[in-house]
């Protein structure tokens, strides 16, 4: 009986512990949701910027793209429309048109993550019901250069 137990409670904290180490890769969609405009801009050079540029994987499969030309910087998912970017932090950027929002995070060891937020026509969206979604990805891999 105490090594069922004692079997019982370490399978537990085992599947804590793999939960907690696993990719955040959902996707939310929330009807009837906006992306409210920046608080404060924050200036930010070309250098300061090249280290964001590049693509990254989204947990949807799709591809996020952060580019610059020439003192304007853009985003743009899957080849899709370009939105035009403003940093709204040392690593957060938000589109000028409201329609994205772009945190990420890089790690010592290299690694990379964070989150997209872009408002999604309904037809993009499963269930394709009326109005426009906010669609939450996490972004999984390292940028690609």
């Amino acid at each position: 009986m105490k090594k069922f137990a004692l079997v019982l409670i370490l399978g537990s904290i085992t599947l804590v512990a793999s939960a907690q180490n696993a990719p955040r890769s959902e996707t939310v969609s929330i009807n009837g949701s906006k992306i409210s405009a920046p608080q404060q801009i924050r200036p930010m050079s070309a250098g300061e910027f090249s280290q964001f540029a590049g693509s990254y994987d989204l947990s949807n499969g799709h591809s996020l793209t952060l580019f610059s030309r020439g003192l304007q910087k853009f985003a743009a998912v899957e080849g899709g429309a370009w939105h035009e970017l403003v940093a709204t932090s040392s690593h957060s950027f938000s589109s000028r048109d409201n329609q994205l929002k772009v945190t990420i995070d890089r790690h010592e060891n290299g690694g990379v993550d964070g989150e997209l937020v872009m408002l999604m026509p309904s037809e993009h969206v499963a269930g394709g019901e009326a109005g426009t979604h906010v669609l939450a990805l996490s972004l999984i891999k390292s940028p690609m250069k």
